[in-house]
């Protein structure tokens, strides 16, 4: 147990007005103590706490001296802790002293952040300098100890934990932690962690996080428009990150199966002044063969328009902006001189070179015959792009993608719709059936088509009305009419790592007699997989209440999944089960069976459901982890019910 501390760092400041910013910080769940700059107090140095619990008032601070460093100035800070007198040195000299209502005492495998003040639910405090040095001692060093310290050059007592970033390493001079890891555009430079307000360095003895289906970053909730490719082996998960309006970033997650994924950090960042960043989308150079090369585009919102950059990699890891003079603005012969502009997917034409799609606003003075509502545009090169006249057809919406599938070429749009051309050209016409192929009123946007990935193109999405989270990949058919539905993917079967033993009880006083209930609830950390067979599906055969899933909100209240012989409808349902009130209802033009094969996906409040394995709701849930079964008074309306967990 670490109890009397000392945090020191020489370090640099990028911007003397940046607030909140951390130098080296320790944590333990909620808390923790760091070494940061003008937080409470403009240019003032402070001894940052969880709720400030020990660290000086605004007013105290104010009366502290403040930074005149200028951005080329190396400085040593450190804070030490003794029991609860904090001390904080600035070049060899007392900057402050005080006593703080108490201290923090952190176990052995505590975490470190370099360049950030905290993670509480989302990271706090980046730092907009550079770190030359950073060490932390298990022991309350005094003024004398600390005038003799000296960057590169081992001192006694020893430190317990030493990063110097000699050789562009990231090691503990000293063995005792492991190695830190760069996070966002957190570099090693010169001997140096270079950090630019986006990016920080992570000591854990904890491995990555790995999240099982359904992935968020450790910004909680902060991802919206998704994207992926496959490459030898891997699967590459891109997406928009930062908060609702005010996205600042593309990011990545990496998975060794499509399935478990690991969160990589910040891949591009928009220029200065960006009022937020779009999504984007990748395709090959068309002279790949020769450059090996990958573009991918974003937009930037800035000032009062919208438009399209683009980035290339040989790597699908490390990209690299292009020139300015390749920035894809709006085409005014045809298209809203100030309306969206965002998003290109991409169709090889036979000649290598590109078409593509993207979301944009035909201007209808200019473009009178019956339009897609959606920009078109070429490229021969993938980044000098040329617009072209709005496709005709008959859907719109913000442009999801586009792919071919045996002779036809299939588009998404905004919540799931689908239409169809016999060319890439269009016309585009809104598919007959299963119009959107994930339901009206799902809780969910933006799907796109995974067009690399192994054994044909799946189809990726995030879910929307709460902690935004991307979803697992769906797997797509075209059935003998030539409609587009979603399925299972095979690789989600690795959801199903841990076995649940499971029972059905009686839900008690106030429910319906047969509601049966698993003596079991969801971990919500994890992904769960309940499959079964639902005996006589079919409305009508005998059933006064078609068979249900219900889902407990307590007190005989709650929400349930509603089975007839060909749709599923989602609402809230009373205690005994005989006032349902719809909310949403996914029929997908086929019949179920008299026995059909049922998979329920959980994570947290997301939950999707498959009927022999085909799409049919996904939707937002509230309740309190008790799940049941019911059908009238038929106790085998539900037979072989199963239950996992993911790892």
């Amino acid at each position: 147990m670490l109890r009397d501390k000392t945090l020191v760092a020489w370090l640099r400041l990028a911007d003397p007005v940046q607030t909140g910013s951390g130098v080296i910080a320790i944590q333990d769940g909620d808390e923790f103590d760091a070494i940061t700059f003008g937080e409470r107090a403009a240019a003032r140095w402070m001894a940052g706490s969880h709720h400030f619990s020990r660290t000086q008032s605004p007013a105290e601070q104010q009366l502290l001296a403040p930074e005149t460093a200028t951005p080329d100035q190396w400085l040593q800070l450190a804070v030490v802790y003794r029991g609860k007198q904090i001390e904080i040195w600035r070049d060899g000299h007392r900057y402050a002293a005080y006593e703080a209502a108490n201290q923090q005492t952190y176990p052995a495998k505590s975490d470190l952040y370099l360049g950030l003040r905290c993670l509480v639910g989302q990271q706090h405090g980046y730092l907009k300098g550079a770190i030359d040095e950073a060490r932390i001692y298990d022991t309350a060093l005094d003024g004398e100890a600390l005038a003799q310290l000296k960057p590169g050059v081992p001192t006694v007592p020893k430190p317990l934990g030493w990063w110097t970033f000699d050789g562009g390493s990231v090691k503990d001079g000293m063995g005792h932690y492991p190695d830190a890891r760069l996070i966002g555009t957190a570099k090693i430079k010169d001997g140096a962690l270079v950090l630019d307000g986006q990016g920080y360095a992570h000591v854990s003895h904890r491995p990555p996080a790995v999240h099982a289906g359904f992935f968020t970053p450790s910004r909680k909730g902060q991802i919206w428009d998704t994207w992926a490719y496959f490459h030898e082996g891997r699967y590459y998960l891109y997406y928009l990150a930062g908060h609702f309006n005010k996205w600042d970033g593309h990011e990545l997650a990496l998975s060794e199966d499509g399935v478990h994924w690991k969160e990589q950090g910040v891949l591009i960042k928009p220029r200065g002044g960006v009022t937020w960043m779009g999504t984007g989308h990748i395709w090959k150079s068309p002279d790949f063969g020769r450059n090996h090369t990958w573009v991918i585009n974003y937009s930037e919102w800035f000032g009062d328009k919208q438009d399209i950059m683009f980035a290339t990699s040989t790597n699908l890891l490390d990209w690299t902006k292009v020139d300015e003079k390749h920035r894809f603005v709006q085409d005014t012969r045809w298209y809203k001189e100030k309306g969206r502009w965002d998003c290109i997917d991409t169709v090889v034409r036979p000649d290598g070179s590109l078409y593509g799609y993207f979301t944009a606003d035909p201007d209808p003075a200019k473009v009178t015959y019956r339009h897609c509502g959606f920009g078109f545009a070429e490229s021969k090169d993938g980044i000098t792009w040329t617009a072209l006249p709005p496709i005709e057809g008959d859907i719109s919406g913000e442009f999801g993608g586009i792919q071919k599938i045996g002779e036809k070429y299939y588009i998404i749009v905004s919540e799931g719709r689908v239409a169809v051309g016999d060319k890439p050209e269009g016309s585009f016409l809104a598919q007959k059936k299963n119009s959107n192929v994930f339901g009206a009123d799902c809780d969910i946007y933006f799907p796109r088509f995974f067009h690399s990935a192994p054994g044909g193109p799946l189809v990726n999405h995030f879910y929307t009305g709460g902690a935004v989270f991307a979803a697992p990949f769906k797997d797509v058919e075209i059935d003998r009419e030539g409609i587009l539905r979603l399925k299972w993917w095979e690789n989600n079967d690795g959801l199903k790592a841990n076995p649940v033993k499971i029972s059905l009880v009686p839900a008690g006083e106030g429910y319906f007699p047969s509601l049966k209930m698993l003596d079991w609830k969801p971990d919500p950390a994890r992904t769960t997989v309940i499959e079964g067979t639902i005996v006589r599906a079919a409305a009508g055969t005998g059933d006064q209440i078609s068979p249900r899933i219900f889902f407990d909100q307590g007190e005989g209240k709650g929400q349930c999944l509603v089975f007839s012989k060909d749709e599923v409808a989602f609402g809230n349902i009373d205690a005994a089960g005989g006032e349902f009130k719809p909310a949403q209802t996914s029929a997908r033009g086929m019949e179920f069976g008299a026995e059909a094969r049922f998979r329920l996906l959980i994570r947290e409040d997301m939950l999707e459901l498959y009927v022999n394995d085909y799409l049919m709701n996904l939707k937002r849930i509230s309740y309190n982890g008790r799940i049941g079964f019911m059908a009238d008074d038929r106790q085998g309306a539900f037979k072989d019910i199963s239950v996992w967990q993911s790892k």
